[in-house]
C-alpha cells in the first residue's frame, strides 16, 4: 500500500516537473531560460544601444573608438534607468537592452551584451552576444524576436540610440563589416532593413528614434504597418537624445496602463519638457503612422500627385530644371543634419504655392495645396510638433531629401540607396531628383579647357583633394570631402574653386575637374597657376592597395598633357604633388608616413568578461563562472533538489510506518 502511494506521488512529481519546466531557447547568440507560460506583462520596452560608433574624436587611423561620447551617454542612461523606475513597476513592464560596446584591447571589434533592467535587481546580464553588427537588419530582427518570445506583453516599444541620417539610415556600427566594401569599416541600418526587421510578428506599437534626423518623411512612409506611432526629431540633436530612454522608462513605470498613443505622447513630452533630465531636444515630433493610408485622399496619394506634376513641369519645359534648382536654394535648411540634402516638406510646399504664377500646370499648385492642407489638418499624421529656437520656425516636422548638387550621396555609405526606398517605388520623387541631377559620366566633364583628376579603384575611405592658394582671395581654396563632417552640419563636400566639379560614386571612383581659366584668374597676374593634389589614405583599413592615379589637361576634347601611374598606397599614407597650368608636375611624395603598428587582431575573444567601465558603486550585472553556472541552471537544481527532498520525506514516513507495524 505504502509502496504504491510512494510510486504515485513520485509519478505526479515527475509529471508536474515536466509541466513547469520552462522553455530552453538556444540560438546563435543568446541562451535564455524563462517561463514563457506566464501571462503577458503590460509593456516590453526594447532598447537598442549602438555604442560601438564614432564621433569627431575617433580617428579612422585606429580601430579604437572607446572614447566616443555617444557611448558615455548610452552607458550612463542604461545604468540610471533602474533608479528612475517606480517601485512595483517590475511586475508589469519589461525593459530589455542590447548594448554594443566599443573597442577594448581584448575586444578590438566591440561586443554586445543583453541586459534586463529592473528596479529590484538593477542591470542584470541576460546573454553575451559577442562581436555583433548592430548595423545589420538581422541583428535588430533577432533582438525584437527574442524580446517578444521571452518577454511577452500586450504592447511593445522600441528605442534606437546612435547616429541618424534620415533616409540614409541609423545605428552606425564602427567595427562591423561593410556590406559593399570588404576593405571598409562600418555598417548601418538602412531604412529598408529597419522595415524588414519590424515586419510580420516583429511589429511594434511605438518606435522612438533617439538619434539625429529621425523625423523623416521617407522613414515614416517606410514604416507604415511596422509601427503605429513614431517619435523623432527632424533636426540634428545633442547628447540629450541619447539620454531620452530614461524619460520613457520613468513615465511608463508610473503608469503601466498607458496606451501606445499615451506612451508616444509621454516620450514626446520627455523630449520637449523633460522630467528626469535637465535639458530638452532641439526639435521633436509625434507621428500617427496609421493615418498614412486613411481616407479617400491619403497623404500618399497627395504626395504622389504632387511629384508627378513636378516631373510634368520639366517635361513641358526643360528650363524648369534650372528653376527647381534655384527654388531649392530658397529653402531654409538651418538645423537639418545634411544641409546639402534635406529640406522641410512643409517649407517646400509653401514655397511652391508662393510661386504659383511660375508653373504651367494648375494641377502642380493644386497638388501642393492639397498636400499642405492635409499636413495642417487635425487628422494629419503629425500629432504633435515642437522646436526650441525661433531659427527653427521653418521646420514643421518632416524632413525630405532634396539635393542641391550632383553630390547627393556624399557622406553616406551606400550609393543609390534612395532608389530602394518605398517612397521611390510609390511616387515620382526620385525621378524628379534624377531629372534635376542626372548621373554624370565618369570619363570627362564637357569644359573647353580643364584639368581632370581621377583615382580608381580604391578603398572608398581614401580621399582625393585639391588645394589652391588664391592670390586674389588671399585664402586656400579646397575641393574634396570635408573632414569635419561630424562637427559641421552639411554633406561634407567643398568645391572652393568656381565652376570646378567633384564626383565620387562611392564605389571606388573619385574625380575632380578644374577649369584652367578660373585657376589663372584666381592667380591674378602672377603667371602660371599651381595647385596641390592630395591622396589621403590615413583612413584606409587594409595595409596596401594599388590605386590608379591620372591627371589630364584637356583642351577642346583633346588630351594635351597627361600623367598616369598605378600607386602602391599604404594605410596611413598621405601622398601629395603639385601641378601647374603649364603642364608640369612635381614628384609624388609622402607627406605622412604609413601606419607602422600592427592593427589589433579581430579574432573573437575567448573570454566573455564585460568591460570594467561601470560607474563607482554601480553593479554591472556581470556573473563569475560559478555564480553564472548556478544562476543559469537554478531551475534544474530546484527541481532536482525538490525531488530529492520528497524522496527523503517519503522514505522517513515509510520507515516510521514499518516500525509501527512491527
Amino acid at each position: 500500500m505504502i509502496n504504491n502511494r510512494l510510486k504515485v506521488m513520485l509519478l505526479l512529481y515527475l509529471c508536474s516537473s515536466l509541466i513547469i519546466l520552462p522553455t530552453l531557447e538556444i540560438n546563435s547568440k543568446p541562451l535564455k531560460i524563462k517561463n514563457q507560460d506566464k501571462s503577458p506583462d503590460t509593456w516590453t520596452l526594447m532598447l537598442y544601444f549602438c555604442a560601438d560608433t564614432r564621433n569627431s574624436e575617433v580617428n579612422y587611423t585606429t580601430l579604437d573608438n572607446s572614447n566616443n561620447f555617444l557611448h558615455s551617454h548610452m552607458y550612463s542612461t542604461m545604468y540610471n534607468i533602474p533608479d528612475d523606475l517606480a517601485t512595483g513597476a517590475d511586475a508589469e513592464i519589461n525593459i530589455i537592452a542590447l548594448y554594443d560596446y566599443p573597442y577594448q584591447p581584448s575586444y578590438p571589434t566591440g561586443y554586445a551584451v543583453m541586459y534586463e533592467l529592473t528596479k529590484t535587481s538593477g542591470v542584470t546580464q541576460i546573454a553575451d552576444w559577442g562581436p555583433t553588427n548592430m548595423g545589420d537588419g538581422d541583428t535588430l530582427d533577432d533582438f525584437v524576436d527574442y524580446c517578444k518570445t521571452n518577454y511577452p506583453a500586450t504592447n511593445y516599444a522600441l528605442v534606437l540610440s546612435d547616429h541618424g541620417r534620415a533616409y540614409a539610415g541609423f545605428c552606425y556600427d564602427y567595427h562591423a563589416p561593410h556590406p559593399s566594401y570588404m576593405y571598409a569599416l562600418g555598417d548601418c541600418l538602412t531604412v529598408p532593413e529597419l522595415e524588414a526587421a519590424l515586419s510580420g510578428t516583429n511589429n511594434v506599437d511605438v518606435i522612438f528614434f533617439d538619434t539625429c534626423s529621425g523625423g523623416s518623411f521617407e522613414v515614416a512612409w517606410q514604416l507604415v504597418g511596422e509601427a503605429d506611432y513614431m517619435v523623432a526629431g527632424e533636426t540634428i540633436q545633442s547628447g540629450n537624445a541619447l539620454d531620452h530612454p530614461r524619460e520613457i522608462a520613468y513615465a511608463l513605470s508610473r503608469d503601466v496602463t498607458m496606451t501606445p498613443l499615451e506612451l508616444a505622447q509621454a516620450g514626446f513630452d520627455g523630449a520637449s519638457s523633460p522630467t528626469v533630465l535637465s535639458s530638452h531636444w532641439g526639435s521633436i515630433s509625434l507621428y500617427d503612422l496609421t493615418k498614412f493610408d486613411e481616407g479617400l485622399y491619403s497623404p500618399m496619394e497627395a504626395f504622389t500627385d504632387f511629384t508627378t506634376n513636378l516631373c510634368l513641369e520639366i517635361s513641358h519645359n526643360n528650363s524648369m530644371i534650372t528653376y527647381f534648382q534655384d527654388l531649392r536654394n530658397e529653402l531654409d535648411t538651418y538645423g537639418l543634419s545634411t544641409s546639402g540634402m534635406l529640406i522641410d516638406l512643409t517649407n517646400l510646399l509653401e514655397t511652391v504655392i508662393a510661386h504659383e504664377e511660375d508653373f504651367y500646370y494648375n494641377d502642380t499648385v493644386t497638388a501642393a495645396t492639397n498636400m499642405l492642407a492635409y499636413l495642417n489638418s487635425s487628422s494629419s499624421i503629425l500629432v504633435d510638433e515642437w522646436h526650441f529656437t525661433l531659427s527653427y520656425d521653418h521646420l514643421n516636422g518632416y524632413s525630405l531629401c532634396y539635393p542641391d548638387s550632383y553630390d547627393m550621396y556624399k557622406g553616406y555609405m551606400y550609393g543609390d540607396m534612395y532608389d530602394d526606398l518605398e517612397i521611390s517605388q510609390d511616387t515620382s520623387w526620385d525621378e524628379f531628383m534624377d531629372l534635376l541631377y542626372p548621373k554624370i559620366e565618369l570619363d570627362r566633364f564637357r569644359l573647353p579647357d580643364l584639368f581632370h583628376l581621377f583615382i580608381h579603384p580604391m578603398d572608398p575611405v581614401i580621399q582625393l583633394h585639391v588645394l589652391f592658394d588664391s592670390i586674389r582671395y588671399q585664402e586656400t581654396l579646397h575641393i574634396g570631402l570635408n573632414d569635419e563632417f561630424f562637427d559641421e552640419p552639411g554633406m561634407g563636400i567643398e568645391v572652393g574653386i568656381p565652376n570646378a566639379q567633384y564626383y565620387d560614386n562611392l564605389w571606388g571612383d573619385a574625380m575632380i575637374s578644374i577649369p584652367t581659366q578660373n585657376l589663372n584668374l584666381l592667380n591674378g597676374r602672377a603667371g602660371e597657376a599651381t595647385f596641390k593634389v592630395i591622396i589621403n589614405a590615413s583612413a584606409a583599413s587594409i595595409p596596401t592597395q594599388d590605386v590608379e592615379f591620372a591627371i589630364k589637361h584637356i583642351q577642346n576634347d583633346a588630351v594635351t598633357w597627361a600623367f598616369n601611374e598605378t600607386l602602391a598606397v599604404d594605410a596611413g599614407q598621405v601622398l601629395t604633388c603639385h601641378v601647374s597650368t603649364n603642364d608640369t608636375m612635381t614628384e609624388i611624395i609622402d607627406e605622412a608616413p604609413p601606419v607602422t603598428t600592427t592593427p589589433p587582431t579581430t579574432t573573437p575573444p575567448v573570454t566573455t568578461t564585460p568591460p570594467t567601465t561601470t560607474p563607482t558603486g554601480t553593479e554591472t550585472g556581470t556573473l563569475d563562472k560559478l555564480t553564472e553556472f548556478f544562476q543559469n541552471n537554478w531551475l534544474w537544481f530546484a527541481i532536482g533538489g525538490g525531488g530529492l527532498f520528497l524522496i527523503v520525506v517519503f522514505g522517513v514516513i515509510l520507515t516510521r510506518r514499518r516500525r509501527r507495524q512491527k
